[in-house]
């Protein structure tokens, strides 16, 4: 079974974090609980969800050869194995569609090498 966990860009402020909580409870709030980059603290940011100031992004279960874990909005170098060999490198954005991540193929159906960045901190990469 697959570690459930999310990561948010924050529009905002333009940084990446790991969400620790996201509360989507009408009685209570709905905000983001977010893990801070510098000192790993968790600190709750309330913003209304709807308002579409994060990007939540899922962690695929995947992890790529150099041990980073592989989220949607990644950009990934990937290749294909037949019998031991390798294609050439490709690059792609893994994406959440039909009910299975894709880069565009399954995620499943190629070997991830690297993890290269994100859409967000790296979009010249996508060229």
């Amino acid at each position: 079974m697959r570690n459930i966990k999310f990561r948010a860009w924050d529009k905002e402020d333009k940084k990446m974090y790991q969400v620790a909580h996201i509360n989507n409870l009408l009685t209570v709030g709905k905000y983001v609980s977010v893990r801070k980059n510098e000192d790993n603290a968790i600190v709750k940011i309330e913003r209304d969800l709807e308002e579409d100031s994060f990007e939540l992004m899922q962690f695929t279960g995947e992890v790529s050869r150099d041990k980073k874990e592989v989220y949607e909005g990644d950009i990934i170098e990937y290749r294909f194995e037949d019998g031991g060999a390798y294609s050439t490198p490709m690059k792609g954005v893994v994406k959440f569609s039909q009910g299975r991540f894709e880069c565009p193929y399954g995620i499943g159906e190629v070997v991830i090498f690297r993890v290269l960045g994100n859409i967000y901190e790296n979009a010249g990469l996508i060229k």
